[in-house]
């Protein structure tokens, strides 16, 4: 994922903050693409006014925490944590 990123036909950009990236560079790429699904459904739905500000993203092996600027039309990407075993069984 480039730092800023234009999804194409929405209005909302997507930066990843550097530690994210690098977390995401090691993450299996199969989670990687998940993620990135569900940031487009999540940009969507903040397009079309269904969701609210900040939160967390939880797919397979990992959380991926953001921050929304509705001002800014953007949506940063600030951590992103692996699973553990023991925090998948924790979250289960």
């Amino acid at each position: 994922m480039r730092p800023h990123a234009q999804l194409t036909g929405m209005g909302y950009r997507v930066e990843v903050h550097p530690e994210a990236r690098a977390v995401l560079q090691a993450l299996a790429p199969h989670v990687v693409v998940r993620l990135g699904r569900a940031l487009a459904d999540l940009v969507e739905a903040l397009t079309s006014g269904d969701e609210s500000g900040s939160g967390e993203l939880r797919v397979e092996e990992c959380a991926m925490q953001y921050v929304v600027d509705r001002t800014a039309e953007l949506l940063r990407v600030i951590g992103v944590e692996p699973c553990t075993p023991a925090y998948a069984e924790a979250g289960a």
